[in-house]
């Protein structure tokens, strides 16, 4: 089978993907049962998603990173930080990938960048995320970027046949010589 070279580009999220976001994220929604939504998407209107997008732009803690292959997304990664003062060191990362784009190696990409991104950011400190347990490329995809297992929630996920435990995860993004114990 000859392997195809695709010219994926990446680019920092801003207003006027809004749509095209929304319109992804209904997508990607149907295509996998991993997500936290289905094909309804994230339940918000463009106008929602355009002030969202405006008001991580030039953020420190916050960052929504798209994938672009001829103009059409085709995945995002994302950190995003509580509103609370004494939460916003602690960012939760997310990535979602087209399904036809599974396995091409797009999501190394993206946390690559997200991560280098997020131990350059001055206000962030730690990152986590949450994943289905029977996700098991996420998992080791997370593990490769030093992610670990910090707790569970007990059938935190359900899908359209069974319920699941949710893994959370986590990893520090200071220098070994910024960690105060």
């Amino acid at each position: 089978m000859k392997r195809e070279e695709l010219e994926i580009t990446l680019v920092d999220a801003t207003a006027k993907y809004a749509k095209a976001l929304l319109d992804f994220y209904q997508e990607v929604g149907a295509e996998t049962e991993f997500l936290s939504f289905g094909a309804e998407g994230l339940g918000i209107n463009q106008e929602q998603e355009q002030r969202y997008l405006k008001s991580i732009h030039g953020s420190w803690n916050q960052r929504l990173l798209l994938a672009l292959l001829n103009d059409e997304i085709i995945g995002v990664a994302s950190v995003g930080v509580s509103d609370n003062q004494r939460m916003k060191h602690v960012g939760e990362l997310g990535i979602v990938i087209r399904r036809r784009f599974w396995g091409m190696g797009l999501s190394r990409v993206m946390m690559s960048d997200l991560i280098d991104w997020a131990t350059d950011s001055p206000e962030l400190r730690y990152l986590t995320l949450s994943v289905d347990e029977t996700n098991q490329a996420a998992i080791t995809l997370y593990q490769h970027y030093d992610f670990t297992e910090i707790g569970r929630v007990p059938a935190g996920v359900k899908t359209s046949s069974a319920y699941h435990d949710q893994i959370l995860m986590g990893r520090s993004v200071l220098a070994e010589d910024e960690i105060v114990e």
